[in-house]
């Protein structure tokens, strides 16, 4: 339970001073990766980074390597403190307890270090009827102004899973990942958007509107979903008040092809395999800024590999014949 899902950071008790901020507008998160270039990821003011040995029997693990970024931060207590939890004792005996709890909707983690602070968190789980739909988009609200969404592009899957990855496309595609909160809201962490362009003035004004506007902006604050008509249409709210609506999408049979798609290993090291493909099968892995790093085409097998040893390590999104299948990571 402890992997690759994003924490939401609810209190910080650091030095006998405790903060909590379960409640605030804006929330932070904290993911934790068990084989990847760094273990654990998460920002409050500054990013916090770090390698650490897992210890699956004792649920601890100890922090071989904390890194704390400022950039142009300017930090709070909270931000010092939580920082503070992690680099305050010397890598050989810096070792971390952990104990997740399930509730009703979702799981307590909390984290102990040998000063006796600790880190508390809680994962959310979203609705099935959000998570474990595929919506496609279908007009915006910008400004108080409705755009609908060009009949002359479609548009593909937008998904939200239960583990907080996301991804939606229109022309352009984009992919990241959320944070939920406990009642009906999520924080875009990040995003990644590939640069094509269109020759239609119109799909480009609405593909800017979509990725440039609406999910652009403050990562700190919350957008606001709500499921209706018959959990049919999604309307996503931005904390500005501009609003996403979708319809929930009926998989095409190519689409029910592409779900059984099988990607490994994951994480990969040298090659990524893919079974399970339609003849004739077109390939590209894009990278976090949405450039295409590699591409395949006209592939005759059901089964080919993707060469990423001279990659460097992160996450890429694999797409095949212009759909999103998979993130993969590069150790």
């Amino acid at each position: 339970m402890l992997f690759d899902k994003n924490w939401k950071v609810e209190k910080v008790t650091v030095n006998g001073s405790t903060i909590d901020i379960s409640a605030d507008q804006s929330a932070y998160f904290m993911r934790f990766y068990s084989d990847f270039l760094f273990n654990y990821v998460s920002d409050i003011c500054s990013e916090n980074f770090g390698k650490v040995t897992f210890n699956n029997v004792t649920n601890d693990f100890v922090i071989t390597e904390a890194n704390t970024y400022l950039g142009n931060c300017q930090p709070t207590s909270l931000d010092t403190n939580y920082s503070l939890f992690f680099t305050k004792n010397s890598s050989a005996v810096n070792n971390i307890t952990y104990d997740i709890v399930q509730k009703s909707n979702g799981y307590d983690l909390t984290l102990s270090n040998i000063s006796g602070d600790q880190l508390t968190f809680s994962y959310y789980t979203p609705p099935t009827n959000l998570s474990s739909q595929n919506w496609v988009i279908e007009s915006l609200n910008i400004n108080g102004t409705n755009y609908n969404k060009p009949t002359q592009q479609q548009g593909d899957n937008t998904m939200i899973s239960s583990d907080g990855d996301f991804q939606s496309d229109y022309f352009n595609g984009g992919h990241g990942t959320v944070g939920f909160y406990a009642d009906n809201r999520f924080r875009l962490l990040n995003l990644s958007v590939t640069l094509a362009v269109s020759d239609d003035p119109q799909i480009m004004q609405f593909d800017g509107l979509y990725f440039g506007n609406f999910f652009s902006g403050d990562r700190t604050l919350p957008y606001s979903y709500d499921i209706s008509n018959g959990n049919e249409t999604l309307v996503i709210t931005k904390y500005n008040g501009d609003k996403a609506t979708y319809s929930k999408k009926v998989l095409a049979t190519s689409e029910i092809s592409k779900s059984r798609i099988s990607v490994y290993p994951n994480p990969a090291t040298d090659i990524v395999i893919i079974e399970n493909l339609k003849p004739n099968a077109s390939l590209e892995l894009i990278d976090n800024s949405g450039k295409i790093v590699r591409s395949l085409s006209n592939s005759k097998s059901n089964k080919t590999e993707i060469n990423v040893k001279n990659l460097p390590s992160g996450i890429y999104y694999l797409k095949v014949d212009g759909q999103s299948v998979q993130k993969v990571i590069k150790k």
